[in-house]
């Protein structure tokens, strides 16, 4: 197994709108963790969009906190999660995300039961698309959070970094623009992530793209077509 697991689904025709667009990636190594990074678009103009993530009814679940953690706890175990929607000024009427953690009746193709209660973690946004970058990182008791903050990068596009003890990660969503840039990565393409250990890029993963610098050094040579998923360089042990 290489550094990063990719899938990728187009719901749009379900959902009867333009476009609707889901990456996921699985990185791997000591702290293995997911990225979700969503491009919705209804109707080319202002919509309502809401992402749920589920939970049992036992589960302690609490909105973002000052460290951009939303969590999801059970028997021990936490879902840190962070979601990071285009910064302020990318369109002409702001955007506005609210969070809620509530209990429902599960609804599925069987009759719901009103005396079933689960929970969910639930982010509704208004906006112009239903662009969405989220980290979920699961962690056992004893272990410590990540770090997790957005970094500059050329709109409408969204960067962040997640950072454990042992490396930091890069990952750059520019589903439009495909402009891959932030102070120390150039590139071009839709996904990008890039993971740093003692200031030295140790792997990378680059999803329909042209070529990935980091630190002015090539990672991904100018190709002369967009690559599914370029990985590089090796598998990782830990």
């Amino acid at each position: 197994a290489g550094f990063a697991g990719l899938g990728g689904v187009d719901v749009a025709q379900m959902l009867d709108c333009r476009w609707a667009l889901r990456d996921v990636i699985l990185l791997r190594g000591a702290r293995p963790y997911v990225i979700v990074a969503d491009d919705l678009n209804y109707r080319s103009d202002w919509a309502s969009y809401d992402w749920s993530w589920q939970a049992s009814a036992k589960a302690d679940i609490s909105t973002p906190d000052s460290d951009g953690w939303a969590r999801i706890r059970n028997g021990g175990v936490t879902l840190d999660l962070a979601s990071f929607s285009p910064p302020p000024g990318t369109y002409p009427k702001p955007h506005e995300c609210t969070w809620f953690a509530e209990r429902h009746s599960p609804v599925s193709y069987a009759k719901p039961d009103p005396d079933v209660q689960a929970q969910r973690l639930r982010m509704h946004m208004d906006s112009y698309n239903g662009l969405l970058l989220t980290v979920l990182v699961p962690r056992l008791p004893g272990q410590p959070p990540m770090a997790v903050r957005r970094i500059d990068c050329p709109h409408p596009g969204m960067a962040v970094e997640v950072e454990s003890e042992d490396f930091r990660d890069t990952i750059i969503f520019a589903p439009y623009n495909r402009f891959l840039q932030t102070e120390k990565c150039r590139g071009s393409g839709r996904l990008a992530v890039i993971r740093e250990k003692d200031q030295h890029a140790v792997a990378h993963v680059l999803v329909e793209g042209y070529d990935l610098s980091w630190k002015d050094t090539p990672l991904v040579e100018p190709q002369p077509r967009a690559g599914d998923i370029i990985e590089g360089p090796e598998p990782l042990s830990t």
